[in-house]
């Protein structure tokens, strides 16, 4: 969780629905943390197109791990959109 907060703090990262779901197409194969009590709308539609263009989907966390890692309140859904960042978080999840 540290490494979203260190990835926010160098801009590569992208927090809420509104951002996440256009940007989605530009960083195939990057890593999208859903929150696990995220709402159904939400869930469905960043699962869908997170799986059409290829993104890793971490849902181990709740909102409120999200929030305190990024300092932020009521996140839902981040993408992390630089290679190493996601390819670290990818080592770390597997």
């Amino acid at each position: 969780m540290n490494l979203l907060g260190l990835a926010l703090r160098a801009r590569k990262l992208l927090v809420g629905e509104n951002l996440v779901l256009p940007a989605c197409h530009k960083h195939p194969g990057n890593v999208v943390f859903l929150a696990s009590d995220a709402g159904e709308n939400i869930t469905k539609k960043i699962t869908n197109k997170a799986t059409s263009f290829g993104l890793t989907i971490v849902q181990s966390v709740d909102s409120d791990a999200l929030s305190q890692a990024l300092g932020k309140e009521h996140v839902k859904v981040v993408l992390i959109t630089d290679k190493g960042f996601s390819n670290t978080c990818k080592d770390y999840l597997m």
